[in-house]
């Protein structure tokens, strides 16, 4: 019954891009990224007052859905829509369908193709996408930290939680944005999915996290060992039979506040793993923070 309404729902937002596109005008138009329409806030369409828990998750991820299908219009290696509330990380994902050994196509394009020197959303080429059952143990999506504020030119290689792209994610540096954030909302075109964070940390490349596929073993080392690094215990089990989404950008500083020369061998990394359909989420969740935890707070 849910691939049956989700299948009508794709083939009525199929025939409105369609006919939007015949008249000249802007398919649906992406979700405004400085006041995101999220699972706190979004509004009633009926007017009857304020939507119920359920009601919002629904009206996000169908807002997300309508994107997604618009953009693929523009760009066929759309796959999905990432959100994450509280920040304005609210854009769509890309994936090129050909071998990129080092993941740089989307580099310094954005979603359009164009050339951007924030660059856009992307998947590593590695991963399967699709529905759940079909996505790969690990997805891995990466963007840009440029190390500057939000709507600045001038680059200070610094950490600033309030910069474009994935240093958005360092808004998870804070206890008080960790508890109150535990969820990440990716969804394809297949279906809607909502991942718990279970880890927040720093690394070196030498730590092989963005494998998509790694056997059993591997991947249960992959897990202990991001909780182990991790600034926060969620208390949350992540086993070999979950599926994770792995989010990935750069950093100029560590936890211990050692300043880095940019380019580095070092990444900021958050995990969560896939809850399943339909699961009760909560307005924040319980956490313990670690040794591991930043000595100094991105800047804002």
């Amino acid at each position: 019954m849910k691939k049956t309404t989700r299948l009508l729902t794709l083939l009525l937002a199929l025939c409105m891009i369609l006919t939007l596109s015949a008249c000249g005008k802007d398919p649906v138009a992406p979700v405004d990224p400085v006041d995101p329409a999220g699972p706190t806030s979004p509004e009633d369409p009926n007017g009857e007052g304020e939507l119920t828990k359920e009601e919002q998750l629904k009206e996000l991820q169908k807002k997300m859905l309508e994107n997604t299908l618009a953009m693929q219009q523009k760009n066929k290696h759309t796959i999905g829509w990432l959100y994450i509330d509280g920040t304005t990380i609210d854009d769509v994902v890309v994936k090129v369908d050909y071998s990129d050994y080092k993941n740089e196509h989307y580099l310094r394009l954005n979603a359009y193709g164009e050339y951007d020197n924030d660059g856009c959303y992307f998947a590593d080429w590695r991963c399967k996408s699709g529905g759940r059952e079909a996505l790969s143990k690990n997805t891995v999506i990466y963007g840009h930290n440029l190390g500057r504020p939000q709507n600045s030119i001038f680059f200070d290689k610094e950490n600033h939680a309030n910069g474009p792209k994935f240093a958005q994610l360092l808004k998870y540096q804070d206890p008080e944005f960790a508890r109150s954030h535990p969820y990440i909302y990716y969804s394809t075109i297949e279906e809607d999915m909502v991942w718990q964070v279970f880890a927040v940390f720093y690394t070196d490349i030498s730590f092989d996290y963005i494998n998509p596929a790694p056997t059993d073993a591997a991947y249960t080392s992959l897990l202990k060992k991001a909780q182990d690094l991790s600034f926060y215990d969620y208390d949350v089990e992540v086993t070999s039979n979950d599926k994770i989404l792995t989010l990935s950008t750069c950093t100029y500083r560590l936890a211990d506040n050692t300043k880095l020369h940019y380019p580095n061998n070092y990444r900021y990394v958050v995990m969560a793993k896939l809850l399943p359909a339909g699961a009760e989420l909560a307005d924040e969740v319980a956490l313990t923070v670690t040794k591991n935890a930043p000595k100094q707070p991105a800047a804002q």
